[in-house]
C-alpha cells in the first residue's frame, strides 16, 4: 500500500491541509509547526489506535481538534 495524500481538517494546528506523499517525502519546520501533528494523523489513520494516545473516551479525542473547531478528519 502506498499513500499518494494526506489531507487533515482542524487537525492540530492545521485547519485545511493536503500534503502530496512521494515515496519519500521529508517534513521540516520550526517548533510548534504542527510536524509532530502531521507523524500523528498518519499513525492514527493506517492503525486506528487511539489507545496509545491515551484517548479512551470518544469525547477525549476533542484535544486533537484545532482550537475553537467541533469537528475534524484525517
Amino acid at each position: 500500500m502506498r499513500l499518494h495524500e494526506l489531507k487533515l481538517t482542524n487537525f492540530g494546528p492545521h485547519r485545511h491541509l493536503s500534503l502530496p506523499l512521494a515515496p519519500l517525502t521529508v517534513i521540516t519546520g520550526g517548533n510548534g509547526t504542527g510536524k509532530s501533528s502531521i507523524a500523528e494523523a498518519l499513525r492514527l489513520a493506517l492503525t486506528g489506535d487511539w489507545l496509545q494516545r491515551g484517548l479512551t473516551r470518544k469525547g477525549d479525542r476533542t484535544a486533537l481538534l484545532s482550537d475553537g473547531a467541533e469537528a475534524g478528519s484525517i
